[in-house]
């Protein structure tokens, strides 16, 4: 195994690969040498292979994810950071999405803004472990408002109808009451149906107009696009609709002028990048879905407004409460918050040594597993069947990719000092 300071596991390549290499390139320009994995396939080949300092985790919720624990088990303690991919909240994600144990709320946590850093400290989380970082995700904002390709003809529509797609395998494996889940399960499969008719209706109606639908990243592609098509009873998509996921999201939002969705949190980053906004939901959730976000965001709840906000002219959109939201909810997004979690990293990493022991037995346990774990799973998606064999896998068969060591760019080496406040320590440049 190759001795390295650090592994940065994460979950989805259209959600965090862009923002997780710029970290490696920044790491890189500090003097650090690391990896960038799927937490998904490489839960053994990553052991076998590498010998880390410090592990950055897209999410921590509990000693169940035990990744971490498994390096650790061979190479004795290491650092571990929690990213928390996941920080807009509402009732049912702060049970599922806040640190559950002793060991998780023990890991050093990464907030955006003030309102995950509070939940935090609320659910046990000692704020010396907290440190307002920014997201990551966001930094890629900055650069790509500059440009001015927008279309009024195009219009993004993110889709989160994930449950409505996921194996029965996965739906147990959701730490969620059951009833529950399954009562929302059915609800957002009746708003789906009804979404994607309607697409389809203003798609017919506005021929001038390109729709092109993102699912979420947990959706394989060729599932959802079977499914619109049957829902529409049609046998192929018209040419004005366009079912995709190349990319980050901001980078889809750069092309269009309007963006329309369910309950999704790439609303913000529309609005962010000055799009104008509106949720479609055509039964009426907001009991349903107890979040400050789907209630602050303009909805339409009929055909018809639907319709006048695809046919009008677009307006440059203000709301101050979405803009308060955000604010509280996202932090700063300065285009810094890699440059700061970079330098948490390295501070971090610079203080720890590698141990000299090795546990050989789990070694040998992880080695095996590598090959008959890892690698068939490897060889399967090359074959593309292993969604057939693993029903899990089936909607994230693109998020194998990975990285090793890219050249980092000659970036300029940020110094900042660290100020403890009531919700953790937060980072004055010097």
């Amino acid at each position: 195994m190759k001795e390295i300071d650090y592994i940065i596991f994460y979950e989805h390549v259209a959600r965090e690969y862009e923002s997780v290499l710029r970290l490696q390139s920044k790491l890189n320009t500090r003097g650090l040498k690391g990896v960038v994995l799927p937490i998904h396939y490489w839960r053994y080949a990553s052991i076998a292979f590498f010998k880390p300092k410090c592990v950055v985790m897209p999410f921590l919720y509990g000693r169940d994810i035990d990744q971490h624990l498994k390096i650790q088990k061979v190479y004795g303690e290491t650092l571990i950071i929690n990213i928390n991919s996941e920080q807009i909240l509402d009732n049912n994600s702060k049970k599922s999405n806040l640190p559950k144990d002793t060991y998780s709320r023990s890991a050093t946590q990464c907030v955006w803004g003030e309102r995950f850093a509070k939940e935090l400290i609320n659910c046990g989380v000692d704020k010396r472990n907290i440190f307002h970082t920014g997201s990551i995700r966001h930094d890629i904002l900055n650069e790509l408002k500059k440009e001015k390709n927008s279309s009024h003809e195009a219009i993004l529509i993110p889709t989160s109808f994930s449950k409505t797609f996921v194996s029965p395998e996965y739906v147990e494996k959701i730490n969620l009451d059951k009833q529950t889940l399954k009562e929302r399960i059915k609800h957002v499969t009746q708003i789906r149906n009804i979404f994607f008719k309607d697409i389809l209706d203003l798609a017919n109606r506005y021929n001038e107009k390109i729709f092109t639908l993102r699912p979420h990243p947990y959706v394989e592609l060729e599932h959802y696009k079977k499914v619109f098509l049957e829902v529409n009873n049609e046998k192929k998509l018209p040419e004005n609709i366009i079912i995709e996921r190349d990319g980050t999201i901001q980078e889809a939002l750069v092309s269009v002028e309007k963006v329309i969705s369910w309950f999704t949190t790439t609303i913000v980053d529309a609005y962010l990048m000055n799009k104008e906004i509106m949720i479609y939901d055509p039964i009426d959730s907001t009991e349903k879905i107890n979040s400050e976000l789907f209630r602050l965001t303009p909805k339409a709840n009929s055909f018809k407004k639907i319709e006048e906000f695809v046919s009008s002219e677009s307006n440059s959109q203000s709301i101050s409460a979405l803009d308060s939201y955000i604010k509280h909810v996202y932090g700063t997004i300065d285009g810094r918050a890699t440059d700061r979690l970079s330098y948490l990293i390295h501070a971090k990493v610079q203080k720890k040594k590698h141990g000299k022991k090795i546990n050989k037995i789990e070694y040998f346990k992880a080695l095996l597993k590598t090959v008959y774990i890892d690698g068939a799973k490897y060889l399967l998606l090359k074959l593309g069947i292993l969604g057939n064999f693993v029903p899990f896998y089936s909607g994230i068969q693109e998020d194998h990719k990975f990285n090793i060591w890219p050249g980092a760019k000659n970036e300029k080496v940020v110094k900042y000092s660290l100020k403890l406040t009531d919700t953790g320590f937060k980072f004055e440049e010097v």
